[in-house]
Parts: structure tokens; sequence; C-alpha cells
């Protein structure tokens, strides 16, 4: 097994000598795979697990004895005298269990002599998926071998970003107001929260991650690409203008001019796009071929214009500053997706954003006007033969992402992905709370200030997301979507982005007089952007805004600080009780967000693993399933760990 090492029995697992970033990688990853298979029951580990507060095997495995509160977790292996062995700790909150520290054993005899094997995560999930299906784990999960590279991947690259972040972290800290780009490099150093292959860009080696990802803050150029106006899709706002006039300086424009002349291409008959550089490098000449054979596209310039990458890898800022930020495609495949733009999405996003424009318009209630980044800008490579459910146009696209001016052009104002606030250092801080505690304007001791400041973040997003929720809408506000405006060191309302998976339940919307949006959707797949009860709607709050978003800061605040993850999870219920009791909500919406949220046993859960496991093919959208957990609000009332629920 790969990177695996067969250990006697007299041969002591260390845990005092100095931690490689390889080392604290490859922790990382384990940590997010055990939970997760847990979280989801995969595999069926959790029907087939046991815990045990004594274990006569591990009694002569040096360095593997329990601590306080730990168990032991074991799972046989079918129709083998193997068993694997973690330790865990008790959950009260979204899972029953989870992983304390590694390793993971795999615990065996050798010569008839005890003997065990500390595991890889990619060991780990190889072992129980192939040990749990009679068929064969390659029938049952046709997709393991990517999610086995994803694991080794993941942390290599894991790796690379531990390396960054002394320096990552030291730019925020001498920085009274750091700048969005800064804090989007900062947010890069964890990707998605609890996902253990989220850091894996697969398709990327070790050069191109350090040259293209956001936390070692390369600036590059772009590739250009001429593309036959027969063959571009445009959005209405774009109007008459092209990229090039936004992002590029006139020097610039004018080097792209003269290789558009070189080429003898029209202005008037060719409209220039720009490109990721490493997509032009590895993936257009193959899926573009024919395009390029046939002059319909044609490469104009390898690198004009200066951009580093954002925290979500395909959208780049200017090295210049201003308002436009870039979005592209990016032919490398994370958290099971493919990361290009088709054209459908697109269009679903400026769709998106006009329908959040009409409830922030009508609504006088929440604290903090809300803001949105305009993108509804873009432009994309479209043939009559693809369709407009087909993926290859996205290959080719761009969107222009404007930035209020106001905003993003303000001294005494901060723009500060939710992302960037549960990055905990490898020594145990976390920065972005620490930097914004700093003007924070709070009294008490460390941990009541944190979690008074925690208070007024989830005061925002809950209560941003109930008005929404009212008039049958629910925006993706997961931790990158959302950004906090600070001005002046208080929190002064939201910034919204990345509008393509604005969801809805048509029956609300309508009731309230709204434009329904035009969405382009693939009926063919299991959709999620139209709803069908507001239960559905609101799962995507649950899951996105609380267990993924908000859960990612209590989680940090608790390693971080002075505080319990249970005191996180009561800020929580009380700002969605405070919510409810101020918020002029229709009925309806009031009755379900308080009968779901506070009152109901079960929440639903997003899953990941299963669903990447199934698929068969990469796509532009990311795999996911839905299950269900005990509510995590019961657990403090209970005092006592959740049981788990079959979904």
């Amino acid at each position: 097994m790969a990177e695996s090492v067969l250990i006697a029995m007299r041969s002591p697992i260390v845990e005092h000598e100095p931690v490689s970033a390889a080392n604290q990688a490859s922790a990382a990853v384990m940590h997010a795979l055990v939970d997760a298979m847990l979280q989801e029951n995969l595999f069926g580990i959790l029907d087939h697990g046991e815990m045990l507060c004594t274990m006569p095997e591990a009694d002569g495995i040096p360095g593997f004895a329990l601590d306080r509160e730990e168990v032991y977790f074991r799972v046989p292996l079918q129709d083998s005298d193997s068993r694997i062995v973690f330790r865990v700790r008790r959950n009260a909150f979204l899972q029953p269990y989870r992983l304390s520290r590694p390793p993971a054993l795999q615990l065996s005899s050798c010569n008839g002599e005890p003997a065990w094997q500390a595991l890889t995560p990619d060991d780990l999930a190889n072992n129980l998926a192939t040990a749990r299906e009679d068929n064969g784990a390659d029938s049952a999960w046709p997709n393991l071998p990517a999610l086995l590279d994803d694991l080794r991947l993941s942390i290599e690259q894991t790796a690379l970003s531990l390396a960054a972040t002394a320096t990552v972290a030291t730019a925020i800290a001498v920085k009274r107001n750091p700048g969005l780009v800064a804090w989007e490099r900062f947010a890069a150093l964890q990707d998605r929260p609890f996902h253990p292959t989220a850091r894996a860009k697969s398709g990327w080696t070790v050069d191109d991650y350090r040259r293209y990802g956001a936390e070692h803050g390369h600036d590059f150029g772009l590739a250009w690409v001429a593309v036959a106006r027969d063959f571009i899709s445009v959005s209405s706002a774009a109007g008459g203008c092209e990229p090039a006039e936004t992002i590029l300086n006139e020097t610039e424009r004018q080097k792209l001019q003269e290789a558009m002349q070189r080429a003898g291409l029209p202005m008037a008959e060719y409209c220039a796009l720009p490109v990721h550089p490493w997509h032009q490098q590895q993936v257009l000449p193959e899926v573009l071929s024919a395009e390029l054979a046939r002059g319909i596209c044609v490469s104009l310039t390898a690198e004009l214009g200066r951009f580093v990458a954002t925290s979500s890898v395909r959208s780049l800022a200017p090295v210049s500053g201003g308002a436009a930020h870039i979005k592209l495609p990016l032919g490398i495949r994370s958290l099971g997706a493919l990361r290009i733009l088709p054209p459908r999405y697109l269009h679903n996003g400026t769709q998106g954003q006009q329908l959040l424009e009409q409830v922030i318009a009508r609504s006088a209630t929440m604290d903090g006007r809300p803001h949105l980044c305009a993108e509804d800008k873009w432009w994309a490579f479209f043939t009559p033969e693809d369709g407009p459910l087909a993926d290859r146009p996205g290959y080719l696209a761009c969107m222009l992402r404007t930035y209020p001016e106001h905003l993003i052009d303000s001294p005494g104002v901060s723009l500060v992905p939710m992302s960037a606030l549960p990055v905990v250092t490898p020594e145990g801080r976390m920065p972005a709370m620490e930097q914004l505690l700093s003007q924070w304007p709070g009294h008490g001791n460390e941990g009541e200030r944190a979690l008074a400041l925690f208070s007024a973040i989830c005061t925002q997003l809950i209560e941003f997301a109930f008005v929404c929720f009212g008039y049958g809408v629910m925006p993706e506000v997961h931790g990158q979507n959302v950004l906090l405006v600070v001005r002046a060191g208080r929190l002064d309302g939201l910034l919204l982005r990345d509008h393509d998976t604005v969801r809805i339940h048509r029956p609300w919307l309508r009731a309230h007089g709204l434009s329904e949006p035009d969405y382009v959707l693939n009926l063919a797949t299991p959709g999620t952007m139209i709803n069908p009860s507001p239960e559905d709607l609101l799962m995507y709050f649950q899951t996105l805004g609380v267990q993924v978003n908000l859960y990612a800061i209590i989680n940090a605040l608790a390693q971080a600080y002075p505080v319990a993850e249970r005191d996180g999870w009561q800020v929580v219920k009380t700002t969605i009780e405070t919510a409810l009791a101020r918020l002029d909500l229709p009925d309806e919406a009031r009755r379900v967000l308080e009968r779901e949220l506070l009152h109901k046993e079960t929440w639903p859960t997003k899953l990941l693993l299963a669903p990447f496991l199934a698929s068969k093919m990469p796509s532009a959208g990311m795999p996911t399933g839905r299950g269900l957990i005990a509510n995590p609000f019961r657990s403090l009332t209970a005092g006592q760990a959740n049981r788990r629920v079959s979904p």
C-alpha cells in the first residue's frame, strides 16, 4: 500500500518529533476524511464499527494509548482477521464522533505475531471500500480511483499551502486594512472546510500550484484568443463592450490590437477573449482543436495584463487594483467538478443577480444593506451544435465581476471573505479574527469579545438569509460567496458574489410578485435551483450557511480562543430566535423557520464523498447528495452527544 509502513509490535509510534509540513498535511486530510466518513456512514463504517474504552491488542502499541474522553473506534475488515482502529471523541453537534488524532492503524498478524500498519488517507479509504463490497469496489464505487488520487494530491498541495502560511498570515497582521486581495490569499489557506479533497486541484503539478495558487501570491499575464463573433454568446449587459476594454490598460489594448492585425483578423469580425495561461497551454488545444484548425478560434498572444488568483483560483484580480475582476474557465477538477463556465451558468448568474436586486430593493428590515457584485457582463464561445446544455462551450468564456466602487475604493472599508475567518495557523492562531477584534469596540475577556464579534457576524448572515427565504429565495451563502463589509472597525453589511446558484421556491416568489428567473436548466439531471417545498429551499441555508460557513468559524474559535463549541452553537441559536422575533417575515415563512430550525428532531445535511464515489465522469457541477443528522440545537438542551439518524 502506498506510503504505508508495516510496524512490528515493538516499534513505537513517535509523537514528539518535529512535525513536517507533509505530516501536518497528512494529518489534516486524515481528520477531514475520517470525520466525513463518520458523518456520511460511508462504507457502512458506523454500521460495522464499535467503540471501545479498552482494547487489548492496542496495549502493546507505544503512543496509541487513550487520552481523556477518547475511545477506540474499531472496524473489522470483511473476510479477514484485520481491523482498522483509530481514536475518536464523542461529539455533541452535527455527527456523533470525530477523529481525535491520527494515526489510523490496520491491525493484523504477521507470521503469527501481532502487527500493525499506519495507514495514509488513501489507504484507509481504499481498504474500507474494498472490504465492504462483495462485487468489488470498482463496481460499487466507479470513481474510487479518482478519490484516492485526490486524497494523495490533497496532502501534497496542503503541504504547499502550509509552507506559505507564515508569510500570508504576516501580511494580514502588519496592515490595518490588508485589502481584498490579501484576504483572498489568506482565505485560500483553507479552501472548503471539512472536505478531505478540498485542496486537490487535479491537473496541476507542484510547479503549477505554486505558480497559480492564490496563497502563493504570484502574478501572471493572460493568454488571449480571438473568436469569430458568429460563435460568441454575449450577455445583454455586455452590450458592445469587450473584456479588454475593462481589464487591460491602454498600452496593453494596443498590443492586443496589433496581435489581431498580425493575424489578419478584422476586429469587426472577431472578439478577443482572455484565457488563463495554464488553461491555454494544457486544455484548449485539445478541446477546441477543430475550431482552432478552422480559424474560428485563433491564438493571439501568450501574456497580456497582470493578475493574481483569488481564493477560488479561477477568479482573478488585476494587480493594478480596481473594481473589476475576471472569472475564467480552468480545466482542473476540484471537489469533483470541472472549473469551467458553461454559458447556462453565466446566464443563470445574471438571472440570480436580478432576483437578488429585487429582494434587496423591497426589504428594509435588515441590519446593514446587503451589496451585490455585478456579474451580468459575460462572453462565451458557443456553437449551435453544442446546444444550450453543453459543457464544452464553457472551456472558452469569461465573466466580469464588478465590485461596488464605493466599497472597493474606500480607504475606511475592508471586504473580508467569510472563508478567511476560520483559517487557523499551525500554532493555533486565528489571524482573521485577531485582525477584526483589534478594531472591535466590544468589552470583556478574549473569549467573550470573540463570541460578541461572532454574534454580530451571525446576525448579518442569518437575517439576510431569512429575509431572502421569506420571498422564496436562497442564495448560496457559504464562506467564499459572502464577504463582510467592515467600516471603521464595525460590521456594516454583507457583499454577495457568485450568483449562479440562487435557488427559489416558485409559490412564494409569485405570491410576492417577484419576477421569476428564466433559468436554463438541465432537467435530465437532479436539479437544485427550483425547490418544490420551502423545506427544500431552507436546506441550503442549513447546510451551506450553518454547517459549512458558521460551523467552520465555531470550530476555529474553539481551537484559538477560550470558547467551547457549545458556546458558538448557542450564539447561532440565540441569533435565530432574535431574528424570528425582530424581522417582519411572512407568517408561513416564520412557521417553517421556527419548526425546521428549532423544533424538528432532524436537519438535512449534504453528502459529498458518496456522490463523488458514485459519479462516473467529471462535469461542471459538484456531485452532492442529501442525508439527515440530528438537529444540532437539541444538543444544547439534551446535554448529550448526537445519535446517528439514518437517511
